[in-house]
């Protein structure tokens, strides 16, 4: 196949470039992330989202004739564009990973059920870190309906790093609990060993959110 070639318009805001296009719930669907912790991405809207949100607005498109007037915004990878800012082309490579979905996931995945031929309204960043992605995201996605808290506490431990001083001033009790469940959670011999769930998703274990809500009054 070949790559992927999409008509776009730059936009700079406070020295971030980013790209404009409009494309369908399809392609950004089968070519964009929706966690970086889960690779498949059936599983991670699975785990991480509100499929109660995602059959709204698959009902408000296919029943209500609704509109999404509002764009998805999604990063994509350094190395995997090029931009030809006089032609105000987008090209695309062709693969299935091209970035990370950072808001818009509930949208993208109702529509893509509704009619994965939906046009939809993309802003683009371009090649940011996954830190600066994790920080996009929780400044967008934090008072959100639908965003599970542990998602979010797992990407603030993401974005700060670990912690190698517990008593170092300005360390919340929040960051401190996030960091030991991380701990129990990776550790083998941990009797908490892959059961503290980190995504949102229901299961065998303690969510994310649980655990930090019940420790960080004693850390």
């Amino acid at each position: 196949m070949s790559n992927i070639k999409i008509p776009a318009f730059q936009v700079i805001q406070n020295n971030i470039p980013m790209l404009l296009f409009i494309t369908n719930a399809r392609m950004i669907y089968e070519r964009f992330d929706v966690s970086r912790r889960i690779t498949d991405k059936k599983l991670g809207y699975q785990r991480s989202f509100s499929k109660p949100r995602i059959k709204e607005i698959t009902t408000y498109i296919n029943q209500d004739q609704g509109i999404i007037p509002n764009s998805i915004l999604v990063n994509i990878d350094e190395g995997k564009f090029s931009y030809l800012k006089n032609d105000n082309l987008l090209t695309l490579n062709d693969t299935e990973s091209l970035g990370l979905i950072i808001d818009g996931q509930h949208r993208i995945k109702g529509c893509y059920e509704a009619n994965p031929d939906f046009p939809l309204m993309v802003v683009a960043t371009l090649g940011l870190s996954v830190k600066d992605q994790a920080r996009l995201f929780i400044k967008i996605n934090k008072t959100q309906k639908g965003v599970p808290a542990s998602l979010y506490l797992d990407l603030l431990n993401l974005l700060e790093g670990d912690i190698e001083n517990f008593d170092e001033e300005g360390v919340t009790a929040e960051r401190r609990a996030t960091e030991i469940a991380t701990r129990l959670n990776e550790t083998d011999e941990s009797p908490l060993y892959e059961l503290i769930r980190r995504t949102g998703d229901a299961g065998l274990g303690i969510s994310l959110s649980e655990f930090v809500n019940q420790a960080k009054d004693y850390v």
